[in-house]
């Protein structure tokens, strides 16, 4: 007999055990901006850590990393940085001198909240997955939250570090019947329609890391992946193409209409009230409760080809936006995206 992914995610609710995303790098994978906005930190799959200065973009220093990061960001206090690397692990560095600090191994997934410096990993297991709060500063896992017989797909942990909002990786159903989209919808309602009929459900992600409590409330919302999954105001925001939503406190969730099909990395503004939306050769500014977009086109100069993607997005605290590209350019954005500068990184 099958078992009932509505009646499995009922099931789930456990306390302590007895003891994010991530992406390929491509081009400038990794980029960082110091939180005193002095130091702008790039990276990607040539494992050349580059040091630029945000202001000209000019190369103040290049060293070696052991490791191909997918992803880097600092701590709050600027004393360090996390390198997410494809060999899943995430190290912290120092900084000044760039040494290795901490590392923590084999992991599935991570959600950083970059405000407060707190750091949740899970690690998907056959039979559970695995939560950990990891100790930034020490790179210590906190006691395990196990999640029973589902897996993990993206998380988001608020920025008090007290609580979670996540997805698990869909599965293949009876709950959930199966039916083609009518031909009058738009693409939104038709993408809506989808999810609602395809036969495939996932759960959505409730974790009290005080209590040390995680839960799988079943959804039809199913992703494949996401560009950036992040807490604002307590409502995880799942940002890409089509597959974006909001997930709510109460669990449940609430498809979200970024206008476009897909899109090469996207990423939110750090007030939450701005998606910074990737495209060919430009970047577009969308507000996140609706409104005009601002649509900014970079200049390719002598690159050939006809496109050049953003791959990673980091915002200064002037409200700058820094994006990496896989022509291995820096982007610098005016907040208002009334102006962008371009410079290769070498």
């Amino acid at each position: 007999m099958k078992t009932s992914f509505m009646a499995l995610c009922a099931s789930v609710a456990i306390g302590f055990g007895s003891a994010a995303l991530a992406q390929s790098a491509n081009g400038l994978s990794g980029v960082s901006i110091s939180p005193d906005g002095q130091s702008l930190l790039v990276t990607g799959e040539s494992r050349v850590l580059y040091t630029l200065d945000p202001t000209t973009l000019e190369v103040r220093d290049r060293r070696w990393l052991p490791e191909t990061a997918s992803w880097m960001d600092h701590l709050p206090d600027g004393s360090a940085y996390l390198v997410r690397s494809d060999d899943r692990t995430i190290f912290a560095a120092d900084a000044g001198s760039h040494e290795k600090l901490w590392e923590v191994e084999n992991i599935s997934g991570f959600s950083y909240a970059a405000a407060s410096g707190k750091l949740l990993i899970y690690r998907n297991r056959s039979e559970e997955t695995q939560f950990h709060i990891v100790d930034t500063a020490t790179g210590a896992e906190g006691p395990m939250i196990a999640l029973p017989e589902l897996r993990a797909e993206a998380i988001a942990l608020s920025d008090d570090g007290r609580f979670a909002l996540g997805l698990t990786r869909s599965e293949r159903t009876e709950d959930e019947p199966t039916e083609d989209a009518p031909d009058d919808l738009d693409d939104f309602a038709e993408e809506e329609f989808k999810q609602m009929h395809d036969g495939r459900m996932s759960a959505v992600i409730q974790i009290d890391v005080e209590a040390g409590t995680a839960t799988g409330t079943p959804t039809y919302f199913t992703m494949s992946s996401a560009d950036m999954v992040r807490m604002v105001a307590g409502v995880a925001v799942i940002l890409d193409g089509r597959e974006s939503a909001l997930i709510l406190p109460n669990g449940t969730v609430q498809m979200l209409d970024v206008g476009r099909p897909g899109g090469r990395t996207s990423h939110l503004s750090d007030d939450g009230l701005t998606m910074f939306l990737g495209d060919r050769r430009g970047l577009i500014l969308r507000p996140l409760g609706g409104g005009e977009d601002t649509e900014i086109e970079v200049d390719a100069g002598d690159i050939p080809g006809d496109s050049e993607y953003p791959v990673a997005i980091d915002q200064g605290p002037d409200g700058t936006i820094y994006v990496g590209t896989d022509a291995y350019r820096i982007w610098a954005v005016a907040p208002d995206g009334s102006d962008l500068r371009a410079e290769p990184v070498m």
